[in-house]
């Protein structure tokens, strides 16, 4: 009888159901270990470790449609939930309550906004989240979308990120999006210099894939 050693200790356990959950767990999605990968995550780390910043580092990750972005989005925010360094995440992209990246902001720390909202300032209860919850990095992704944005909207939303990441909060921005991202980046200056832009690589039947797919065969 097979000790399973084959299979990933941490998932021993889901042998133990029965066919149609296993079956059914088959068809999850799950993040394949790539070393094309390992140097974004190594940045990343970097960024967030950093101590005793004036500012911190701001990073670009844009790519294709269908070029991997969302599921290595998905897997920082898997890993960095084990990590004392946390990452929040917002998404930019068009939404049914129309929240603007003030409101994405502060309803993803949980702070209310409006009348309702009481006198405490919202920059002191922003500024406690980030530092009770040791909030080292904002990620932000679809940024693409501001683009549907009016012009002055979106430069209200850049200046936003650029201080977001210097001033009061000092909390690295990670924004990912497809090619037109680095056009919404640049719509300010100030805000354009401060990332580090890196071009996701898609794949293609090269020597690369070929030597990927043989690894796990």
């Amino acid at each position: 009888m097979s000790d399973f050693v084959h299979v990933v200790e941490s998932r021993r356990h889901l042998l133990e159901l029965d066919i149609a959950q296993r079956m059914a767990i088959c068809g999850d999605d799950f993040w394949i270990p790539m070393q094309r990968y390992d140097k974004y995550f190594k940045v990343i780390n970097k960024v967030l470790t950093r101590q005793n910043q004036h500012q911190a580092q701001c990073i670009l990750f844009t790519a294709r449609p269908g070029g991997g972005k969302t599921a290595f989005v998905n897997q920082i925010m898997e890993v960095y939930q084990f990590k004392p360094e946390k990452i929040m995440k917002i998404q930019m992209e068009e939404n049914i309550d129309k929240f603007r990246l003030k409101e994405l902001i502060l309803d993803a720390f949980d702070i209310r906004t409006g009348p309702r909202a009481g006198q405490t300032s919202r920059t002191a209860m922003l500024r406690r989240a980030i530092a009770e919850g040791n909030y080292k990095a904002l990620l932000a992704d679809e940024t693409h979308d501001a683009l549907n944005e009016p012009e002055r909207t979106l430069l209200q939303n850049m200046s936003l990120l650029k201080h977001m990441c210097g001033g009061l909060y000092k909390m690295a921005v990670l924004a990912f999006g497809n090619g037109a991202a680095s056009e919404v980046i640049r719509s300010d200056d100030q805000t354009g210099r401060r990332f580090v832009h890196y071009v996701l690589p898609g794949w293609g039947l090269d020597d690369e894939f070929k030597e990927f797919v043989w690894s796990y065969v």
